[in-house]
C-alpha cells in the first residue's frame, strides 16, 4: 500500500458484517480504488468496525468527502482523510470534533484574520477569543475556531502548523478534558511521549485552562463566520 496519505481515506463505522468487496464497489462511486482493507483483529479475523481506502488521486478523495453522507450497510460511515503517520500516533487522531484550538495566538491577530484564514479550508461558523478571567483586556493566548463540519479540522491538524501576520500557530482538535481522559484510558498515552514539548505544553493548556469543548468563556469575543454547506478544503 502507497506511503501517500493523500489519496487514503480511513473509514470508520463500518458494520461487522460489511465485506471488503463491498466497501470497495461502494467507494468506487468517486473514483478507482487502488485498496481497501478492513481492519481485522488477527486472532478472531473479526472486523475492527474500520477500512483504509486507497485512490488512485488525492482528487478522489475531495470528491469523496464532499458527497457525504455515505451509508453502507444500514450505517452513517464516518471518513476520515488519512492523516501524517506521526500525526496517527497522537491521541487527537482517534477523535472526532469540529473545533480546533489555536495556540500561540497574539494580540494582534485580529477576529477577522482568523475567520479570513481558516476560511480557506471551511466553513467557519464561529472564532473564540478568551480573555483574562482577572483583567479583560488581556487575552489568554489561544483561540477556538469552530467549522461546520469535522473535515477541515482534520486538514487543519494534519498540517499542524499556521502563519498568520508572520507568527507561527499552532494546531490541536479542541477536547475537553473528560474526553481527553477516555481517550487516554482507550488509546494509552502515547500521544504524550514524542519529547515535542510545545505540543505536551498545548495538550496541557487544553486540559486545565479549558473546561470543555463548546462551553461559555468569560469575557469572550465571538465572531460569525461563512454560511454553512460543504466546499472543498484546500489541504496546502
Amino acid at each position: 500500500m502507497s506511503s501517500d496519505n493523500s489519496v487514503k481515506l480511513i473509514v470508520r463505522n463500518l458494520s461487522f458484517d460489511s465485506k471488503d468487496e463491498d466497501v470497495q464497489k461502494y467507494y468506487e462511486q468517486w473514483g478507482t480504488v487502488d485498496s481497501c482493507e478492513i481492519k481485522r483483529h488477527k486472532d478472531t479475523k473479526k472486523s475492527k468496525g474500520f477500512a483504509v481506502i486507497q485512490y488512485l488521486k488525492a482528487a478522489m478523495v475531495d470528491e469523496a468527502m464532499s458527497s457525504r453522507p455515505h451509508e453502507l450497510d444500514g450505517r452513517t460511515l464516518e471518513p476520515h482523510r488519512a492523516g501524517p503517520l506521526d500525526y496517527s500516533k497522537r491521541l487527537e487522531s482517534h477523535h472526532t470534533c469540529n473545533e480546533i484550538f489555536v495556540g500561540d495566538y497574539k494580540e494582534d491577530i485580529e477576529e477577522s484574520d482568523l475567520n479570513e484564514y481558516f476560511s480557506k479550508f471551511g466553513n467557519v461558523e464561529e472564532v473564540t477569543i478568551p480573555k483574562d478571567k482577572n483583567d479583560e483586556t488581556k487575552i489568554r493566548g489561544f483561540a477556538i475556531v469552530k467549522f461546520d463540519d469535522y473535515d477541515p479540522v482534520d486538514v487543519c491538524c494534519h498540517k499542524r502548523k499556521h502563519h498568520i501576520k508572520d507568527h507561527e500557530l499552532h494546531i490541536t482538535k479542541y477536547i475537553d478534558r473528560k474526553t481527553m481522559n477516555q481517550l487516554k484510558q482507550r488509546f494509552g498515552r502515547n500521544d504524550y511521549n514524542n519529547g515535542n514539548s510545545q505540543r505536551e505544553l498545548l495538550e496541557q493548556v487544553m486540559q486545565t485552562l479549558l473546561g470543555g469543548g463548546g462551553q461559555n468563556f468569560r469575557g469572550k469575543q465571538r465572531g460569525r463566520g461563512g454560511g454553512r454547506g460543504r466546499k472543498p478544503y484546500n489541504r496546502n
